[in-house]
């Protein structure tokens, strides 16, 4: 049984899941850093999904490089050596941790994750998760996009990001999460969702749900060419 620490983002962490599992790494340390209410830190917000997938998570402190983890920490790999990986910007970041560790690629794109948990609506829905990052250059219309859904739309994520989303698109109902496992339920019942590179697209490839998706211009280290996967 093996250790890792992580440093990255709540995406990153759920692409992490099936290399941990060939790595045979059952702890894994994940980095507090700070994300907005009610998620408050890394650990807190991805804490529930990951021990639903087999893994003890452990906090661990840290600022800025080299000390991403706390001082004297141990564990067996280092997770964030996949950005050493030459075509971190264009291979899938599942294919980086898998070149990093010398894994083989086979059955890469095939989903991962497990999610078990009550989920309140009963009629069909669509998702909609927007965040500001990873947006330059985009020439997505989504006015047009959420004009363009039928039946009933939800939008999940941040307070902000659904403000902000309201505020320039149209206005939608918003389904606030307490941590990802909240956010996977709500994925995993969807029809489809509706997102760009964030947290969102990294659950629902992990479930192998079908997603459209704003992938940020120039870059395709998220993206896997499956079938349920469609560019906007």
């Amino acid at each position: 049984m093996n250790s890792a620490a992580h440093s990255g983002g709540l995406g990153d962490i759920v692409y992490a899941i099936p290399v941990m599992r060939k790595l045979n790494i059952t702890t894994l340390y994940v980095k507090r850093a700070y994300y907005f209410e009610p998620y408050g830190d890394l650990f807190r917000a991805s804490e529930r999904l990951l021990t639903m997938n087999g893994f003890t998570v452990k906090p661990t402190d840290g600022s800025f490089p080299p000390h991403f983890f706390e001082p004297g920490l141990k564990f067996d790999f280092n997770l964030d050596e996949s950005r050493k990986q030459p075509r971190r910007s264009t291979n899938h970041i599942i294919l980086s941790y898998l070149n990093q560790y010398r894994l083989p690629l086979e059955g890469w794109t095939d989903p991962w994750l497990t999610v078990e948990g009550k989920n309140e609506i009963t009629e069909p829905y669509t998702l909609i998760h927007l965040t500001p990052r990873w947006r330059t250059g985009s020439l997505v219309n989504w006015k047009k996009v959420l004009h363009n859904l039928k039946g009933k739309v939800y939008f999940t994520g941040f307070q902000y990001e659904w403000v902000e989303f309201c505020r320039l698109y149209g206005n939608v109902e918003w389904l606030p999460c307490n941590d990802i496992l909240d956010m996977a339920i709500l994925i995993r019942d969807c029809e489809a969702l509706y997102c760009n590179q964030s947290v969102s697209l990294s659950i629902a490839q992990g479930l192998g749900k079908e997603y459209h998706c704003e992938f940020k211009p120039g870059k395709t280290n998220c993206m896997m060419g499956t079938k349920n996967e469609y560019k906007l």
